[in-house]
């Protein structure tokens, strides 16, 4: 990896998420990537992962949070632009969550909405 970068987060919760039990909350948790250069003609491969994490009461979101990672990749040469896409599906994804991880454990902290941290993520390649 030759770059990491939090280009943007967005985190929005409302005020009737702390009086609701933990219990009867639904947290989903989902990733995006695109590559944005393949760096097929530098050798640099620059994508976008953008993680989020929603919390439902029922069918309402009661607080998400978003955050876009933009991450650059050295060395990316004689390859199709195919292998870089699985390549930033399965590395970047994987390499962009414990970050995420860590900033909504902090945001959590900060709205004092106590929500258990995230899960360890065991993602598997998509070959």
């Amino acid at each position: 990896m030759a770059g990491l970068v939090l280009e943007k987060v967005d985190f929005k919760m409302i005020p009737d998420a702390l009086g609701i039990k933990e219990s009867l909350l639904t947290r989903n948790i989902s990733p995006a990537t695109t590559v944005m250069s393949s760096g097929v003609e530098d050798g640099t491969c620059v994508a976008n992962v953008v993680w989020e994490v929603v919390f439902r009461y029922k069918t309402k979101m009661v607080m998400r949070c978003k955050a876009s990672y933009v991450v650059s990749y050295d060395g990316i040469e004689n390859v199709s632009e195919e292998t870089v896409g699985v390549f930033v599906e399965n590395v970047a994804k994987t390499a962009t969550y414990a970050y995420f991880r860590a900033l909504y454990a902090h945001l959590d902290w900060s709205a004092n909405l106590g929500s258990q941290p995230l899960p360890v993520l065991q993602l598997q390649p998509k070959l």
